[in-house]
C-alpha cells in the first residue's frame, strides 16, 4: 500500500467545471468548493495594494473569512509575488467595509508545506492591533492591477502511485484547479530525519552551536544542515538529490541544489520540472506565475544558489529505522570521551525536550557501564539522526564530521572564536595558521588539500574564498586570509 501524501490544490475565481467537480467528490470530499473571490495583492507607484475586482468579489472574500473565523482559523491566500515583497507586506493591515485585516507571512514554524514561501494568513483585528500605516483596499477595475491571489488553497491526502498516475495520464493538467507537486507529510514513515522531533532538536543544538562561531557570518556547514530540514528542500533530498556546496580552486563558496529527474519516477520527475522551469506545461496557464515563484524560491537568488538537473536511478534513504549498532570495531577503538563529554555538555545547555532526546538517542546509548563513553560511537550517532550531509563524497572523505567537530569543540570553549583564533589553535598540515606579528598563512601538502580545502569551505561563511598555494611561498606576506575571508596567496593555478 502506497503511503499517503499532502497534495496542495489552488483554486482560480469562478465555479468549477465539471470534471473538477467530480474530482473533488472522489478524492477531496472536504475541500470547499464555494466560489473565490477575485483578489490581487502588489505594489503600484511604490505602496503594496490590495485589489478586489468587483464589490461581490470583496463580498464573496468577507464570507470566506467569517467562515475560517467560525472554524478558528485565519483565512490563508496564496500568492506569486516574490519573497522579498511578500517579507516587506507582512504584518501590513488593510480596510475594506468597515473592518481592519492583517497580512502575515506563513514560515517554516507556521507551516510545514513546501510552498510556506507563497502563503500568507489574513485575518480580521481591532485598531489597536494595527501595526505601521492602514490602507484601503480598492475596488476594481474587473481586470486586476496587481498580481492574484488565490484564495483558500487546500491539501488533501493521496497515495503516491495515484499522484503519479493521475500525473502521467495529465489529467491534473485538465483540471479548473492547479495542482502542485505531493509531500510527505509531516508523519510519513520515510520523512524518519526529517520528522518534527529531531528537526526540532536539531535547530536547537544549530541555534546553540550560532552563539559560538565567528559573528562574522555562520559557518557553511550550519547552513547547509538548516537547508536540509526546509520543506521545499526535504522531499528533493528524500527523493535522491542533493544540496551541495561548490569547491573551485579561487571560487567563493555558493550552494548548488541538485534535483533529481528521473523520468522513471513520475513523482519526482514531475517535482524536478517545477523547480527547474517553473513547471511549462504541466499546470494550467493561468497558474504559470505561481510555479514560476516556487522555481525562483527554489533558487534563492539572494543565497547564490543554483540548480542543476542529476538523474539518479534510487531515492536516498532517509529514515532513522536501523541506527548504527555498536561493532567490535567501534567497541576496541580506544576513546578519551572528549566527543561524548561535548555532547553531553551540549545536552545539558538545552531546553526540554532536545536535552532529553539527545541523551536519549546519542550520550546514553554510546555510554558503556563499563568500559564508558565510546566517542566514535556517539559520532556515530549523532550523524545519524542529527547530522547527515545533504551530498554525496567518498567514504573516505572526512571533512563533514570534522567540521561539526569543530564546532562542538567551540561550544566547549565557551565562547565564541573568531575565524583567525579557530585557524590558529592548530598547525597543521594543509591548515591555515597564525604566527604572532604576522597575517594568517596557508600550509598544505598538495595531495591533501582537496579535503582540507573543503573542510574550511564548510567552516567558513558561505562566499568565501580559498586560493590553492605552494609550499615554497609559505612566508609570503599576500598569503593572507583578509577581512572579505578571501584565503589566498600566489598564482599557482
Amino acid at each position: 500500500m502506497s503511503e499517503e501524501y499532502d497534495l496542495m490544490l489552488i483554486f482560480p475565481p469562478g465555479r468549477l467545471g465539471e470534471d473538477s467537480q467530480q474530482f473533488l467528490e472522489n478524492k477531496a470530499s472536504k475541500v470547499n468548493q464555494l466560489q473565490r473571490a477575485r483578489v490581487g495583492l502588489g505594489y503600484i507607484s511604490g505602496e503594496s495594494v490590495v485589489q478586489f475586482a468587483t464589490d461581490e468579489d470583496a463580498a464573496r472574500f468577507l464570507g470566506a473569512v467569517d467562515d475560517e473565523k467560525r472554524a478558528g482559523k485565519p483565512l490563508m491566500v496564496l500568492s506569486s509575488l516574490p519573497f522579498k515583497d511578500l517579507s516587506e507586506i507582512d504584518g501590513s493591515s488593510f480596510y475594506l467595509s468597515g473592518r481592519i485585516f492583517r497580512l502575515t507571512r506563513k514560515n517554516r514554524t507556521s507551516s510545514d508545506s513546501p510552498y510556506y514561501r507563497r502563503l500568507l494568513d489574513i485575518e480580521e483585528i481591532e485598531a489597536r492591533e494595527m501595526k505601521g500605516q492602514r490602507r484601503d483596499a480598492r475596488i476594481g477595475p474587473p481586470t486586476l492591477s496587481v498580481p492574484a491571489m488565490y484564495v483558500n488553497p487546500q491539501s488533501i491526502e493521496i497515495s503516491r502511485d495515484d499522484a503519479a498516475a493521475y500525473w502521467r495520464a495529465g489529467l491534473f493538467a485538465k483540471l479548473d484547479f492547479g495542482v502542485l507537486p505531493p509531500c510527505r507529510g509531516r508523519f510519513s514513515e520515510e520523512i524518519g530525519y526529517f520528522s518534527e522531533q529531531l528537526a526540532g532538536t536539531r535547530s536547537a543544538i544549530i541555534d546553540m552551536l550560532k552563539q559560538f562561531v565567528d559573528p562574522s557570518g555562520i559557518a557553511t556547514v550550519l547552513y547547509l544542515v538548516e537547508l536540509s530540514d526546509d520543506p521545499l528542500y526535504r522531499d528533493v533530498l528524500a527523493e535522491g538529490g542533493e544540496i551541495r556546496i561548490t569547491d573551485d580552486n579561487r571560487s567563493p563558496t555558493t550552494i548548488q541544489l541538485a534535483i533529481n529527474t528521473n523520468e522513471q519516477d513520475s513523482v519526482s520527475f514531475w517535482r524536478s520540472q517545477v523547480l527547474t522551469q517553473g513547471c511549462e506545461g504541466t499546470v494550467p496557464s493561468w497558474l504559470t506565475e505561481i510555479s514560476q515563484a516556487i522555481c525562483d524560491d527554489c533558487r534563492n537568488p539572494a543565497l547564490g544558489f543554483s540548480v542543476t538537473p542529476v538523474s539518479v536511478g534510487h531515492q536516498a534513504v532517509w529514515d532513522v529505522k536501523h541506527p548504527p549498532s555498536l561493532s567490535d570495531q567501534l567497541r576496541e577503538t580506544s576513546s578519551s570521551g572528549e566527543l561524548w563529554a561535548r555532547l553531553a555538555s551540549l545536552a545539558a545547555a538545552l531546553s526540554s525536550p532536545h536535552r532529553e532526546l539527545l541523551n536519549q538517542l546519542v550520550l546514553e546509548p554510546s555510554n558503556d557501564q563499563y568500559a564508558g563513553p565510546n566517542d566514535a560511537y556517539a559520532n556515530d550517532l549523532c550523524e545519524y539522526y542529527f547530522w547527515r550531509r545533504p551530498y554525496s563524497c567518498p567514504v573516505a572523505s572526512p571533512e563533514w564530521g570534522e567540521a561539526y567537530r569543530k564546532l562542538f569543540e567551540q561550544f566547549a570553549n565557551s565562547r565564541p572564536l573568531t575565524y583567525p583564533e579557530m585557524f590558529a589553535r592548530k598547525n597543521e598540515r594543509g591548515l591555515p595558521r597564525l604566527r604572532e606579528g604576522s597575517p594568517i598563512h596557508l600550509t598544505h601538502a598538495s595531495e591533501e588539500w582537496p579535503w582540507t580545502r573543503f573542510r574550511w569551505r564548510l567552516l567558513l561563511p558561505l562566499g568565501s574564498i580559498l586560493e590553492r598555494i605552494s609550499t615554497n611561498v609559505l612566508d609570503r606576506s599576500d598569503t593572507v586570509l583578509d577581512h572579505d575571508l578571501i584565503l589566498g596567496g600566489s598564482n599557482e593555478p
